[in-house]
């Protein structure tokens, strides 16, 4: 923690940005000259560290969030220390404050396992605002207004010097963003989830609610056979009667009626079960194929990065994601393919429709990559990467092969920006391109596009 301090301290002078609330527990900051600094709260692995990727662009709405902004946007960065030799670092500032005197200002982070927490002190170490604020009856008290005390150690150990890689403990904490962001992607759109989720288990029901009602049916598709019985032996059958063998089975009756009107109902139930079935199956198609579309839409919205999904939402006039009306999620246009692995993501389409929803709609960034087989119809390929390796572009070759139904041929690639729309849909004009032939499939890439054909059945 002292190296720690002492390195974010070499960025004194700094001035400081773009805070964002990331997380539920995750913040966010930009230090001139340092990069992004991130604060994770949680309780099993609290943290500091720069980080390398960009936050979203909305940041949660909390009067943590919005305290931070207004404190110390712009703020200079003046130096990073210790308090009390514990994993507690005090972050100072100077800034300036409502009526534009310069104003310095804390921002404590207790990075203690269990007890993970921030605040922010004005200058005279009172506490503006809690991130995890207590109440006076707690043994260290912590809520705005009260002057901040950190916590106090109850053993005292000498300090030793110790050989500490900031870089590689920064490397180490940059695994963790990932966890980030699905966690992130969770918070942000969590309406979402939760009505998809339960939309799904709603179709599942109803699928076995119906499947109920055809098999039901099924028990009655014979009574046309015991009608006929009736009228060609009804001379055996007589009213009052309560039941009748038909081939070794015993068929009830109504005894308050007669033979040819139990006749009657047993045609009328016959006719009943058949349309029953015939209606049950139409159903069952149709809510088969909603809880296909929704179970597509759930993984596709699983996998896909938080800006991917920020395309398919309406916007609120405060910049939060908001689903649509009755928890329905409307999709602007045929959604892609997605196959996740290998540290990469590739979308691809099928037809001339999505093809040209996902070329020219959808991952339109100019520093993306573009694959298409050469002379042939078939599949779109996006690789959303501006710098991809040799070994990534060929993998992203061979897959949009299998997308395409080929095992063999020439694949052309290009950056986005190289390529515009034709004059039918899906047709792609290329400016400039490179090529690669393949006379195989690579396993690694086949392996890669079953999880696709897996998820579809």
């Amino acid at each position: 923690m002292h190296s720690l301090a002492a390195y974010l301290s070499s960025y004194s002078g700094g001035r400081v940005s773009k805070f964002v609330q990331y997380g539920k527990d995750v913040f966010s900051f930009h230090l001139q000259r340092a990069g992004r600094l991130v604060v994770s709260l949680d309780n099993q692995n609290p943290c500091l560290f720069i980080g390398q990727e960009e936050p979203g662009k909305t940041s949660l709405s909390t009067p943590m969030s919005a305290l931070l902004r207004k404190k110390l946007s712009g703020a200079e960065f003046l130096k990073a220390e210790l308090l009390n030799e514990d994993r507690v670092i005090a972050l100072r500032f100077r800034g300036l404050n409502d009526i534009f005197q310069e104003e310095d200002f804390t921002l404590v982070l207790e990075l203690i396992p269990t007890k993970a927490n921030m605040a922010l002190l004005d200058e005279k170490n009172k506490v503006l605002l809690a991130f995890r604020p207590n109440s006076i009856t707690d043994p260290r008290p912590i809520f705005h207004g009260i002057t901040y005390e950190p916590p106090l150690k109850k053993n005292s150990f000498p300090l030793e010097p110790v050989e500490f890689d900031v870089e590689a403990y920064f490397a180490s904490c940059q695994q963790y963003e990932e966890k980030i962001k699905t966690e992130r992607k969770q918070n942000v759109y969590q309406d979402f989830f939760r009505a998809q989720n339960a939309k799904i288990k709603s179709l599942r029901h109803k699928i076995a609610s119906i499947d109920r009602d055809i098999e039901k049916g099924k028990e009655h598709l014979h009574d046309a056979d015991y009608g006929n019985y009736i009228y060609t032996y009804g001379e055996d059958i007589r009213q009052g009667d309560k039941s009748f063998e038909y081939y070794g089975v015993q068929v009830a009756l109504d005894p308050l009626k007669s033979p040819q009107d139990n006749a009657a109902d047993f045609f009328k139930k016959a006719k009943k079960a058949k349309n029953a079935i015939a209606l049950g199956e139409e159903n069952k198609k149709k809510a088969s194929e909603e809880l296909e579309k929704a179970l597509r839409l759930l993984d596709f919205a699983s996998t896909v990065d938080e800006e991917t999904l920020s395309h398919l939402f309406t916007p609120e006039k405060k910049g939060a994601p908001k689903v649509h009306k009755k928890h329905s999620f409307d999709v602007k246009g045929p959604l892609p393919y997605v196959i996740k692995g290998e540290g990469h993501v590739f979308y691809f389409g099928k037809n001339a429709k999505q093809n040209d929803y996902l070329t020219f709609l959808y991952a339109t960034n100019p520093s993306f990559y573009w694959f298409h087989v050469k002379d042939q119809t078939g599949a779109h390929l996006i690789l959303p990467e501006a710098n991809p390796s040799e070994a990534t572009l060929n993998l992203a070759c061979a897959l949009v092969l299998l997308a395409s139904g080929k095992e063999e041929g020439e694949v052309q690639y290009t950056q986005h920006k190289n390529i515009r729309r034709g004059s039918v849909k899906g047709q792609v004009i290329l400016a400039s391109y490179r090529s690669a032939t393949f006379r195989s499939i690579p396993e690694e890439a086949r392996k890669l596009y079953r999880s696709i054909e897996v998820k579809e059945r």
